[in-house]
């Protein structure tokens, strides 16, 4: 209670500054901010991104786009961000659950509510909605220390026809260098503001913690003069003590979504940090629990830490281990509690489980972030082609991974809905730099009209693509701006979506809240395979696939051996086997009837010496 009673204080003491005309504060964290017109404060220097940033698409009236990746972590206060979301209203918030900030705003600092932890550049009852509307918002990052935000045009809502009126052109710069942020102000319409009587602020600017407590307001009901620069310092001496406890990354950590295996034991581990700048002395609770979709759970455990100085971590590993037996997508959940920790707001941290089904050995589900329901969203580029896109990353669970084919969920285009474009499947090594984006292995094209829209679309590799260690990377890649891919905002989020720009790729600006509707199909994958065994199997084919009554095999051997033959369904059982005695080297072939199959897909495995091949065999009617 004291602590709390302190910031408050504080913050009060800290806003009595802010009507300084060329500098203010600091606030009780130490931060202060000065303008142009200060002898000490920062240059007028606009930084032109439209030709080289991305364009962002969805702004209207009252609402936000993101959170945007920023390509690198900004230290804020006393926690590293790297995504922001964007209002349309003139705001930028590192809390990315934030919703709307709307007529009438609230003051710096104002603790509570959705409005926490963001800066208001220009913080207003702006519209981006409404026929011929001039305004645009841009972003760039360099991906190493600046991320630019610039608002271009951008008028103010008014009740009339149009309902938009004036101009304000303005962008907001972050420096990872010295952890600070310069607001610049180039052409802004110091006439058409919105003054509303009711509202004690119709135009805010300033900036607030991730508690609320702690920040500056620098102008209130005031446009600011064309040609103006405002810098918000990072404190030179931190002048408060945050014991801050999170759980810092889960399961991995890039605290990403991973495959793993059913029929097992899973081990769930999590990274607990004191991301503060406090010693924390009391012990920190540690809670985990895994949900399946409808929210069940399945696994419950706890731990505990004893300390933790400031900036240091420890990894709990939760016993028991989860023992995994249902293939699909799962919620792994953890929390902490600490009697010292002074900010709730990330004491828990969620990321995917996808569990892949083996029978005998192999994975016989796909690869897939999706949960399988029908897409509640997509993504697309307006334009399409020039090698725009977006793609996923995936760790399968063992290794080799045979991927035979891609099913993706394609929807008709919002941009161009006449028509429906061509587009690519591309699988891509992790040979790249730091394990990005590399060589290509495969790349099939989608021919307009080969495919029918708002349904899942399979893209089959005449050669399947084997990877035998680290990741690889699936990419859609548009043909034209008449399509788009389906993605989900529902169920557990994986963390390792990726948009592809003119073929350069970055993490999707809604990583953290989508997934994309794409699943790879993995005929073979070993889980410790044995590559010492001599190679008595060279090859092994089943056909017609699909099939309605009769099934071939046809495999190659290299010497002498027995050969054993079974059919599996997806739960494991075995509805056919054959055990044939030892045949010659050579090709073999044979067939059987399928006609007392129920439709669906069934594993069919050939095995000589220890040495097993499995191929997926769909049965219709």
């Amino acid at each position: 209670m004291g602590k709390k009673l302190f910031l408050i204080a504080f913050a009060a003491f800290a806003f009595a500054w802010a009507g300084a005309q060329t500098s203010g504060g600091p606030d009780a964290y130490g931060y202060e901010w000065r303008n142009s017109d200060n002898a000490n404060g920062p240059t007028y220097q606009w930084i032109d991104i439209t030709g080289k940033g991305t364009q962002l698409t969805g702004f209207a009236d009252d609402n936000s786009v993101g959170p945007i990746s920023m390509g690198f972590d900004f230290h804020w206060y006393w926690q590293d961000y790297n995504e922001v979301k964007i209002g349309s209203n003139g705001w930028l918030s590192f809390k990315t659950s934030t919703g709307n900030i709307a007529h009438c705003f609230p003051t710096f600092p104002s603790p509570g509510g959705n409005s926490d932890d963001y800066i208001g550049p220009f913080m207003t009852d702006l519209n981006f909605a409404g026929a011929a509307n001039p305004g645009e918002v841009w972003y760039w990052s360099n991906s190493v220390d600046t991320f630019i935000v610039s608002f271009i045009n951008a008028p103010w809502w008014r009740n009339g026809n149009p309902d938009y009126i004036g101009s304000n052109t303005f962008q907001v710069i972050y420096a990872g260098q010295d952890s600070s942020v310069t607001i610049m102000y180039a052409d802004m319409d110091q006439v058409n503001l919105n003054n509303i009587g009711s509202c004690n602020a119709d135009l805010e600017i300033g900036w607030e913690n991730v508690t609320g407590n702690v920040g500056l307001e620098i102008l209130l009901e005031t446009v600011p003069d064309d040609f103006k620069a405002y810098k918000i310092y990072y404190p030179q001496v931190v002048t408060l003590s945050i014991p801050d406890v999170t759980p810092f990354w889960l399961a991995n950590s890039e605290n990403q979504g991973q495959f793993v295996l059913t029929g097992g034991n899973v081990s769930l581990t999590a990274n607990i940090k004191n991301v503060g700048n406090a010693d924390v002395n009391a012990t920190t609770s540690v809670s985990a629990q895994v949900r399946d979709l409808p929210q069940n759970t399945v696994y419950s455990a706890t731990s505990t830490v004893d300390t933790l100085t400031a900036g240091a971590s420890q990894t709990v590993t939760f016993t028991p281990a989860w023992s995994l037996t249902t293939p699909g997508q799962y919620y792994y959940e953890v929390g902490v509690t600490n009697a010292q920790d002074i900010n709730p707001s990330n004491n828990s941290n969620i990321v995917e489980i996808s569990a892949v089904s083996i029978v005998q050995g192999q994975c016989t589900t796909a690869l897939s972030y999706a949960t399988q329901n029908p897409p509640d969203g997509s993504v697309a580029w307006s334009g399409g082609g020039g090698g725009d896109g977006a793609g996923i990353k995936v760790v399968p669970p063992g290794y080799p991974a045979v991927i035979t084919s891609v099913d993706m969920f394609i929807r008709q285009g919002a941009f161009n809905p006449a028509n429906n474009s061509a587009y690519d499947v591309v699988i891509l090594d992790d040979d790249g730099p730091n394990g990005t984006p590399g060589t290509q292995l495969v790349k099939v094209t989608m021919a307009e009209g080969s495919y029918t829209p708002e349904d899942w679309v399979n893209t089959s590799f005449t050669t399947p693509v084997t990877v035998n260690d680290g990741a690889f990377y699936v990419a859609w890649i548009m043909g034209g701006d008449s399509i788009a891919l389906g993605s989900e905002a529902f169920g557990p989020i994986s963390r390792r979506t990726f948009e592809i720009l003119s073929g350069s790729w970055a993490t999707y600006r809604q990583s953290t809240v989508e997934d994309f509707l794409i699943n790879v199909n993995i005929d073979a994958c070993s889980i410790g395979r044995d590559d010492e065994i001599a190679k008595s199997l060279t090859s092994f084919t089943n056909f017609p696939n699909p099939t309605d009554a009769v099934q071939y095999i046809r495999f190659n051997m290299t010497h002498s051996a027995e050969a054993n033959f079974t059919v599996v369904n997806m739960h494991g059982q075995t509805v056919y086997s054959k055990t044939y005695g030892t045949l010659s080297p050579g090709q073999h072939e044979f067939s059987f009837s399928t006609d007392s199959f129920s439709p669906g897909v069934y594993f069919v495995s050939m095995e000589v010496e220890g040495q097993r091949m499995t191929n997926k065999m769909v049965v219709t009617r």
